[in-house]
């Protein structure tokens, strides 16, 4: 018996050492309010308003910030997007990166894109950048198909990234790798439309090409190929194919609007 009472007063004991570090380290507004036994008198009372206000005062300056943080959308944060050297930068020429997903094509979205599909993307997701795919050949349903119904299509999609807050990337996809300049008008066509309608609206970025397969990028490798005749055959690439092709689409866009992010796809 008497060991007995000896482990339950040790095991007391420890357990009141413990709450009472604890409660040592737990911010004052945290803790029980203490309740007076006795009678109060009015310096009891003006004791404790003062003690009250003391610690009102001493836990707003310290511990975790208890206040709610308000989200705040990406075009909010970083504005009118900005290309410094190499760097993506925001509107104060800051080097930023954007967080976001790619949706594969507007042509097969059935209903999936909408405006609730969008708000969850930025405000759950986290999504500072939403990216669309508008594909391009007419054999399977893309904007040569039907250019006007297809230009509504990523009008509305740019709309309701605008109305989120977030930024979104038009892509104009070439499934079949083909060479970008056999749609050379329809891009034209495509991206200066939407520059007019978009005239210095922050949230929109343009890429001009993707899955282009330029001519000379297609040329078999030798075993006899160096490091000297890939690099030569990329600078081809780019000065014979590429660039012109690009510089053309620039300029019909910054007709509309000299400030816009363009994505050039390389070799």
């Amino acid at each position: 018996m008497i060991n007995k009472s000896k482990s339950s007063l040790a095991f007391l004991l420890a357990a009141c050492t413990v709450l009472s570090a604890c409660s040592k380290r737990l911010p004052p507004e945290t803790l029980p309010s203490v309740t007076a036994t006795t009678a109060p008198s009015e310096t009891s009372i003006e004791e404790t308003e003062a003690t009250t206000t003391e610690t009102e005062e001493t836990t707003i300056n310290v511990g975790p910030n208890s206040a709610s943080c308000e989200a705040t959308l990406p075009v909010e944060v970083y504005g009118d997007l900005n290309v410094y050297q190499k760097y993506l930068t925001d509107s104060d020429f800051r080097a930023i990166n954007l967080d976001g997903v790619c949706i594969n094509s507007l042509n097969y979205s059935n209903g999936f894109i909408n405006d609730a599909t969008i708000n969850t993307l930025v405000n759950d997701w986290g999504c500072d950048v939403l990216r669309f795919s508008m594909n391009v050949e007419e054999d399977i349903g893309g904007y040569a198909s039907n250019p006007d119904v297809k230009f509504a299509e990523a009008c509305s999609v740019i709309d309701m990234c605008i109305a989120n807050g977030c930024y979104v990337i038009i892509d104009w996809n070439l499934v079949s790798g083909c060479n970008p300049g056999e749609y050379g008008d329809l891009a034209t066509d495509f991206f200066s439309r939407l520059a007019a309608i978009y005239t210095d609206v922050p949230n929109v970025i343009y890429e001009i090409s993707s899955g282009a397969s330029f001519a000379s990028g297609t040329q078999e490798e030798t075993d006899e190929e160096t490091d000297e005749d890939e690099y030569q055959e990329s600078t081809d690439v780019w000065d014979d194919e590429i660039r012109p092709y690009s510089a053309s689409l620039i300029e019909s866009i910054r007709e509309y609007d000299s400030d816009c992010v363009i994505i050039v796809q390389t070799p």
